[in-house]
This record gives structure tokens, C-alpha cells and sequence, in this order.
């Protein structure tokens, strides 16, 4: 697939809010693209919109990396993201986005993106690392495809796509198992990993912060799973 660097126009479809505490904490937006994009799970866009630009050259647009939630099947693009209340471009999109905005696309890019193969697939992620991890699994769920996904979270509100998830829970070739650190039984995905049985021919797909990524991946290569069947991304 050939990375394009052609800028193209995404118009806002529509938004959801994602609060902690009644505060405003995340959002997951879906943008109708001008042309069809050709796309792998779990792969990534560059987003900007005008009016944000560099600091440091203002004629530029400041362009940032968000991956994508949706499948490659799906007309729209999902975009998911924790808001920075730092003047960031996060929290630009929080306080001037709304249903027909227009944002500036380039991309697909990204090595990081569900093989074709026949093999179970073990989806780890915590936080807005689920937001890859989403679009392959709703490729893999029409396939009916076995797969198991451990996803961490602070609390039940932190939990991003948290409704379709539970629907997926009950599908009988997927297992979901969550963590959440916050709450309940205070966990992080590298407890439930560890007491886990996984399978041995998995290709595993991890999303997260540096730190759980780096030790998931030890606790994978521990369990016995090959390092070329690891594919991590970490933010």
C-alpha cells in the first residue's frame, strides 16, 4: 500500500463527549472523507484544522497523529483521543469542533496493523491505546474471527467505546477481559496477563504507554510467544 501525502478534507459527522467527574476528559469524533481511503487496521492519519497552527511559523498548519478506530470497510473515519488541557491541539478540537467542521487528512500511515493470517488474535491496549486496537477489531468481528482483548483503564469512565464493547462481549468467538486501575478490583492489564493462559500461536497486537508495552512485551516473550509475532505502538 503506497503512503500518500496528498492533503484531502474530512467534514465532521459527529461527536461524542467523554466526562470524569462531569468534567469534559475525551472525545471520539467520525469524519465523512472527500475520497475513499485505503487503509490497514490499525494504522494512523495526520489531522489539522485550520486556525491551529506552529508556534513557531504561523502560516503552518500544526499537524498531529491520531489512529484510526474504524474499519477500512466503514465510509467514515473514527478518531478517538484523551483531551489535553495544555493549549494543545487536543483541546482546540474540544472547545471549536462541531457536526460539519471541517478537518485537513493526510495519510494512512503506520507500520503497526493487523496481519492476514490464520492465527488467534490477542489484543492488549490501555487507555486511547484502544483506538488501533478498535479498528482491527471490527474487522476481525464479521470475520468471526477468535480473538481475546485485555484493555486498562482507570474507571468505568475512562473507558472508551465502552457500550460496543459490551456488545462484543457476548459474542462466543471473542473474550474481553478488562482492567481498571481506580476502581473494583484495582488491576492493570499485566496482572490478568499474567495469570493467564495464552494461546501459543497468537500474534499479539499492543497499545499503550511506553511502560505497559515494554512489560507486556517481556511477559509475552516470558509466556513462550515469539518476538516477531509481538507488534507493539506505544504513545
Amino acid at each position: 500500500m503506497g503512503v500518500t501525502m496528498e492533503e484531502f478534507i474530512g467534514k465532521v459527522t459527529s461527536i461524542e463527549n467523554y466526562k470524569v467527574n462531569g468534567e469534559l476528559n475525551a472525545q471520539s469524533i467520525r469524519l465523512l472523507p472527500e475520497k475513499k481511503l485505503d487503509f490497514k487496521p490499525g494504522q494512523y492519519m495526520l489531522l489539522a484544522k485550520e486556525g491551529f497552527s506552529l508556534r513557531a511559523r504561523p502560516s503552518e498548519l500544526k499537524w498531529s497523529s491520531y489512529s484510526i478506530a474504524s474499519s477500512p470497510k466503514e465510509k467514515e473515519l473514527e478518531f478517538a483521543y484523551t483531551i489535553r488541557w495544555s493549549g494543545g491541539f487536543t483541546q482546540h478540537l474540544a472547545e471549536t469542533l462541531k457536526e460539519g467542521s471541517q478537518l485537513q487528512l493526510k495519510g494512512p500511515f503506520g507500520n503497526f496493523f493487523l496481519k492476514q493470517n490464520q492465527r488467534e488474535n490477542l489484543l492488549i491496549a490501555t487507555g486511547a491505546g484502544i483506538t488501533p486496537i478498535m479498528s482491527m477489531l471490527r474487522t476481525l468481528v464479521p470475520q468471526k474471527a477468535p480473538c481475546t482483548l485485555y484493555y486498562g483503564f482507570r474507571t468505568s469512565e475512562h473507558c472508551f467505546f465502552q457500550e460496543e464493547l459490551k456488545e462484543l462481549a457476548n459474542l462466543p468467538f471473542l473474550r474481553l477481559f478488562f482492567a481498571t486501575s481506580r476502581e473494583g478490583d484495582r488491576c492493570y492489564v499485566q496482572d490478568l496477563l499474567k495469570a493467564a493462559a495464552l494461546p501459543q500461536e497468537a500474534e499479539a497486537y499492543i497499545c499503550g504507554n511506553p511502560k505497559m508495552v515494554k512489560e507486556v512485551r517481556d511477559l509475552l516473550l516470558e509466556k513462550g510467544l515469539p518476538q516477531e509475532r509481538i507488534n507493539a505502538e506505544q504513545w
